[in-house]
């Protein structure tokens, strides 16, 4: 939690309404004292101010991964790449959260997707393997913690 309240107080440095980087910095303080149920209340304020604000929307969608509320982050990832079809980051994790959901169809075709941009990210091909070979796939906390940035390689 620490090191994702971090990542969120710097790109809300780049926030340039007051009032969203008010709820940012709030979001980011709960998050590194814990208190989630405060991070997800300054987040959804955040939105409500700036709906598109990508930052709010990624961070919101990992805090409720976290919290194993994958229904609830579907649609914020599903928001975050239909405002940039280039943010891998989100698409891997849309895919793993449709995984999770047991929407293998689905999250094979966000795979695939992100693999014809980069076809030589091991991330994709390791989570296309798992789906193609009916893996179940793994608890949340572990997704989470393996997932840092996607590490696409040159493609």
């Amino acid at each position: 939690m620490k090191v994702q309240a971090i990542s969120l107080y710097l790109a809300a440095l780049m926030v340039s309404s007051p009032a969203s980087l008010t709820e940012l910095i709030s979001a980011e303080e709960g998050l590194y004292y814990g208190n989630v149920s405060w991070a997800i209340e300054h987040l959804e304020r955040a939105l409500k101010l700036d709906p598109d604000d990508p930052d709010a929307l990624f961070s919101l969608a990992t805090v409720y991964l976290e919290q194993r509320e994958m229904r609830d982050a579907r649609p914020l990832l599903d928001r975050i790449i239909e405002l940039d079809p280039y943010d891998d980051d989100a698409r891997f994790l849309l895919a793993q959260t449709l995984w999770q959901l047991d929407e293998r169809d689905q999250a094979r075709a966000v795979l695939y997707t992100l693999l014809m941009r980069h076809p030589k990210s091991e991330a994709g091909l390791a989570l296309l393997s798992k789906l193609d070979h009916q893996v179940e796939p793994p608890g949340w906390l572990t997704l989470l913690q393996n997932h840092t940035r996607l590490e696409v390689g040159a493609g």
